[in-house]
C-alpha cells in the first residue's frame, strides 16, 4: 500500500509571476531493508546476512552483534573513520546521504564508494519512502532539528528490525543533544567528541572503540 502525502506553496517568479507548487511525497510500509530474513528482501543474495554479522570487528565499548548509524555529521567530519579498515556493519539513512550530497559532494561520493566495498557490510535505508519513519517539519522546528529527529526515528525502526537477528544498532553521532535525546528513546548512542570536541581527537576516540 502506498500513502501520498503533499504540501503547496506559492513563490514569486524573478519575472513577478506568483506559482502555486505542490509536491506530492509517496511513503510505502514495505520497503525491504536488505537484510537476510526480511520476507521483504527480493534479492537473491541479501547485502547483510548473519554470517558476515557474526565475523565482523567487535568494539570495546559495544562488545555484542550491531550496526553503527552515523548521522549527518559524523559522515561530514569524520568519513575517515568510516572508510577504517576495521569499521564494518554500516547503516546508511537517506536522510544522511541527501544531507552528504547538498552539503558536500566529496563526502558523498566517498559514501557511495563505501557501499560499494562488499567488506564494508553496508545498507541503505530509504527511511524518507517509509510510512514508519518519515518525519514531517513541525512547527517552529528548524530543518536540521527535524533532520536529527528522522535519524533518531529510523534508528529505532532499524533497532526493531534487527532485533530477531540478536543485532542491535549504534547511533553515532557527534552532536550532545541529539545523543541524549537518543538515550532517551532508549536508544545506543556513542559521540567522538566525549572527551574533546577536536577533530583529530575525536576521530581516535571513535577509533579507540573499534580497535
Amino acid at each position: 500500500p502506498i500513502m501520498k502525502t503533499s504540501r503547496s506553496f506559492v513563490k514569486k517568479t524573478r519575472k513577478g509571476t506568483v506559482l502555486k507548487v505542490v509536491r506530492e511525497h509517496y511513503l510505502r510500509d514495505d520497503v525491504w531493508t536488505c537484510w537476510k530474513g526480511d520476507e521483504r528482501t527480493t534479492l537473491e543474495e541479501p547485502f547483510v546476512d548473519k554470517d558476515a554479522l557474526q565475523s565482523a570487528p567487535s568494539s570495546n565499548l559495544f562488545p555484542f552483534t550491531h550496526f553503527i548509524l552515523p548521522d549527518t555529521n559524523v559522515v561530514l567530519h569524520h568519513i575517515d573513520f568510516l572508510e577504517f579498515h576495521a569499521i564494518g556493519n554500516i547503516v546508511l539513512l537517506e536522510t544522511v546521504l541527501d544531507e552528504a550530497r547538498h552539503r558536500n559532494v566529496s563526502a558523498y561520493k566517498r559514501l557511495r564508494t563505501l557501499l560499494d566495498n562488499k567488506d564494508k557490510n553496508g545498507v541503505v535505508v530509504s527511511n524518507e519512502h517509509h510510512r514508519a519513519t518519515c518525519m514531517q517539519r513541525e512547527d517552529g522546528e528548524s530543518v536540521n532539528d527535524r533532520n536529527d529527529r528522522a535519524i533518531r526515528v529510523a534508528t529505532g525502526w532499524c533497532e526493531q528490525q534487527l532485533d530477531p537477528h540478536n543485532c542491535r544498532v549504534v547511533l553515532l553521532t557527534n552532536d550532545k543533544k541529539n545523543k541524549e535525546k537518543a538515550l532517551a528513546r532508549n536508544l545506543l548512542a556513542c559521540t567522538g567528541c566525549i572527551l574533546s570536541s577536536h577533530r583529530f581527537t575525536s576521530h581516535l576516540v571513535f577509533a579507540s572503540l573499534y580497535a
